[in-house]
């Protein structure tokens, strides 16, 4: 299964994000950690923008596909990250926690040797958010890493807390 934020047949994500490349960004958190195939479309991986056919096919814009563009560079360092651990290829997934509320969603991705946890924040604001780790059989006084910024968790009471951007997200690995 394939997934991905625009094709040829449809609106570029970018616009359809209203132009916020704080949502790409959280969306490319998304595909790159979900189940099925990441499949990028040209452009999206900078925020590319385009409305119906045929302006979503418009020309890749070269000054911005370069790794100097913040959106590319993430793109570029998620896609490590699904290289790295297998479970976020083939690994079992589930939910941890939906919070329409605070706009936080988490889930998990274990396989027999990796257990990790996506924590999505979905609002505007930096939040804090306590993560049920132990849904994914994580036990106390384990570690878990935050691959986007280095920073070690201790799993206390079934959980770690961790502070995540707004329209960002943190993969939290075992």
């Amino acid at each position: 299964m394939s997934n991905h934020l625009g094709n040829h047949d449809i609106t570029r994500f970018g616009t359809r994000a209203g132009g916020d490349i704080w949502k790409t960004y959280l969306t490319l958190f998304f595909q790159m950690t979900y189940v099925g195939t990441p499949t990028i479309y040209y452009g999206d991986e900078y925020g590319m923008q385009g409305g119906a056919d045929p302006d979503n096919r418009r020309p890749f814009d070269w000054a911005q596909g370069t790794t100097s563009n913040s959106a590319v560079s993430l793109t570029q360092q998620l896609i490590s990250i699904r290289n790295q651990y297998p479970a976020l290829r083939m690994g079992s997934f589930m939910t941890l926690q939906a919070d329409d509320a605070s706009d936080i969603y988490s889930y998990g991705r274990l396989d027999n040797a990796n257990r990790i946890a996506v924590v999505l924040n979905n609002d505007t604001a930096r939040k804090s958010v306590t993560v049920p780790v132990s849904k994914l059989s994580v036990v106390d006084g384990s570690i878990m890493t935050d691959q986007m910024t280095g920073t070690a968790y201790m799993v206390q009471n079934g959980s770690v807390t961790v502070s995540v951007n707004g329209h960002y997200g943190a993969i939290l690995t075992q």
